[in-house]
């Protein structure tokens, strides 16, 4: 039998089951996820329309001594959505906590916003699921793996970063900033812009590229 250190006790005590769940009308989904899988933070993921709801779910799982944390978007702009729930998952899977994605309430682009950041950040998502309304089934979904450099070059991918910092630049600008010439810097600009992570306007005699909202769900 493997010995277990201390450190590995430590966290294994300490660990803890988060949900992320996205909101819609009845307030039993997030209630089922929590009886089927355990819950010791709850993070309800709403919007103008759904906020009620996330505040009946509060009241519901007071005698329950679960943290609850209810956090509003705009459900139509889907890249802040990643974000926020990227940035959520980082932030609880850093402390080694298990994270279960419930996707059963809220408009359609709700939970695919919140599906695409635990693709993402798939290393440190443990379920990611759905409540059927047939019976309260727990329908458990795939984990798809996904890494932003498995969609691009580690070398376009920088640059994308670069633009999401610096906001808005000339391909000059982008070569003086990255090291790298011109043409290459051309060529994979060229390539960001076809695939639509990047966009560009003529400025005089020269392109001024910035970052579009598809590339900064990658970030």
């Amino acid at each position: 039998m493997r010995n277990i250190n201390k450190e590995e006790v430590f966290r294994i005590s300490s660990m803890v089951k988060v949900h992320i769940v996205t909101v819609g009308a009845p307030p039993e989904p997030p209630i089922e996820g929590i009886k089927k899988f355990g819950c010791e933070v709850l993070y309800l993921i709403v919007n103008e329309f759904s906020r009620e709801t996330g505040e009946k779910v509060m009241k519901m799982i007071e005698p329950f001594n679960i943290k609850t944390e209810m956090i509003e978007v705009d459900v139509y702009n889907i890249p802040s959505i990643v974000r926020k729930i990227r940035d959520l998952i980082r932030k609880e899977g850093a402390k080694g906590n298990e994270i279960y994605l419930n996707l059963t309430g809220g408009r359609k682009t709700l939970p695919f916003a919140v599906m695409l950041a635990g693709f993402f950040e798939s290393q440190h998502v443990k379920k990611i699921f759905y409540v059927a309304e047939e019976g309260n089934k727990i329908v458990e979904l795939p984990i798809l793996p996904l890494e932003s450099t498995s969609i691009l070059t580690k070398e376009k991918f920088e640059i994308l970063q670069l633009l999401g910092r610096k906001r808005r630049l000339t391909i000059k600008e982008v070569s003086k900033l990255t090291k790298k010439s011109i043409p290459i810097c051309h060529q994979h600009l060229s390539d960001l812009e076809e695939k639509g992570f990047v966009v560009s306007e003529k400025k005089g005699k020269e392109k001024v590229f910035e970052i579009s909202e598809l590339g900064r769900i990658l970030l």
